[in-house]
């Protein structure tokens, strides 16, 4: 489980614009995602909060779910 939660922590943080805690305990991530502001128009455009939009697209196109960030406050 150590091995697994350092593998994702590194995952998150090579990825582009994404930054992440490390991870451990109960296995929960809190990545931090830096949206373009062509991502934010986007969401302003939809009335949607960019991270709750980014969260439907990841389910839409990939089946993964994931909790945006705006809906713990």
């Amino acid at each position: 489980m150590q091995e697994r939660a350092r593998l994702l922590t590194a995952t998150f943080n090579n990825m582009y614009n994404t930054s992440c805690q490390r991870i451990e305990g109960a296995m929960y991530g809190f990545p931090n995602v830096m949206f373009s502001q062509k991502a934010l128009d986007a969401a302003a455009e939809k009335n949607m909060k960019p991270d709750f939009m980014y969260c439907m697209d990841m389910v839409n196109e990939t089946g993964i779910m994931t909790v945006p960030g705006s809906g713990f406050g």
